[in-house]
């Protein structure tokens, strides 16, 4: 089973997995989260499967698709991850067109959560040298 999650709002996408995640789980369900910070063994150990005497594992891949080395391991197993009796859940903050629907076309559940437009202005730390740059007292 794949589920894809994306969008720019970071909380509401890791919330929603949160709660995908749990109610996909259950008792005794082994939860393993793979984010970019892993090394690309980690991800080919997760994606390889729990083995002979493990039960059923819920798989979160949180922002792997950043990772050029982990992006190419992910997209080539998309098949074998739609078919797996393991849970698999990829959240991601940004994805191009093509990548998008080239999951989406295997997940069985795609959603996305983009952050409304701020229309207070910027709020960054260079609001301020921004402002005397365009002259705006």
């Amino acid at each position: 089973m794949l589920l894809f999650f994306h969008g720019t709002d970071r909380k509401k996408v890791r919330a929603e997995v949160a709660t995908a995640a749990k109610d996909a789980g259950g008792k005794g369900v082994s939860m393993t989260r793979i984010t970019d910070a892993h090394t690309v063994d980690d991800l080919r150990s997760v994606l390889q499967g729990g083995g002979m005497f493990s039960g059923k594992r819920v798989v979160i891949l949180d922002g792997t698709l950043q990772n050029e080395e982990m992006r190419e391991i992910v997209l080539r197993d998309l098949a074998n991850l739609k078919r797996s009796e393991d849970a698999f859940f990829i959240a991601e903050e940004k994805v191009d067109a093509t990548t998008r629907k080239q999951i989406e076309k295997h997940s069985e559940r795609s959603e996305k959560f983009d952050a409304p437009k701020s229309a207070e202005g910027e709020k960054t730390i260079f609001a301020l040298a921004n402002a005397l740059r365009r002259g705006d007292k």
